[in-house]
């Protein structure tokens, strides 16, 4: 019978690529349709597009990194990749977070490495009350760092069968096996008349 908690095989792969493919194709359209316009309003003053060149991380912090911050990118890339080969990541809410990190991490590597910066051109804000310009793979990344925490921090206490646990919560395990089982109520010793009158 499938397992209704485990993604296709493949899955991770198929969205990460779904979401380079889209991330560099809205980047090639920004490219040509903003040469000679900047912004261009897409829900009034709430949602425009702006394209601008990002030269630091996601959402414009640590500007001026260039193509020096593409070592960081590949570390990052490396610790995605080393956890999407891990058993566990066949869950599915692994497999949509880090499907979605890791074609975030390659739409936005690939402009780093190619023009030394990254195209923004999502401009979300009210009047000079805006969020930085980003792009789909700034989206998707923090869509998956999201999904990766809410399910650490929701997950079940034991794994479900058939999954892979590393030491930390098999020490665990062992360490509730290993305490003693409570005592019937019928063993429990009553209290001494001193407790009592306390």
């Amino acid at each position: 019978m499938r397992d209704s908690h485990r993604a296709p095989a493949g899955f991770l792969w198929t969205l990460a690529g779904a979401v380079f493919l889209c991330d560099w194709l809205s980047k090639r359209w920004v490219l040509g349709a903003f040469a000679d316009v900047h912004t261009r309003e897409i829900l009034g003053d709430f949602l425009r597009f702006s394209y601008v060149r990002n030269t630091g991380v996601a959402f414009g912090l640590l500007p001026g990194g260039g193509i020096r911050l593409s070592w960081v990118s590949l570390v990052a890339l490396a610790a995605v990749l080393w956890l999407a080969f891990r058993p566990t990541s066949r869950r599915w809410t692994h497999a949509v977070s880090l499907g979605l990190i890791l074609g975030g991490a390659l739409g936005n590597l690939f402009d780093r490495l190619r023009y030394g910066s990254v195209v923004d051109f999502i401009d979300v804000g009210v009047g000079g009350l805006r969020w930085w310009v980003f792009n789909l793979a700034d989206a998707a990344i923090t869509v998956g760092v999201l999904l990766w925490a809410a399910e650490i921090l929701l997950a079940r206490p034991r794994p479900r069968d058939g999954e892979v646990v590393g030491p930390a919560e098999v020490a665990a395990a062992q360490a509730v096996a290993a305490l003693p089982a409570a005592a019937p109520p019928e063993a429990a010793v009553p209290p001494s008349d001193d407790a009592r009158r306390a």
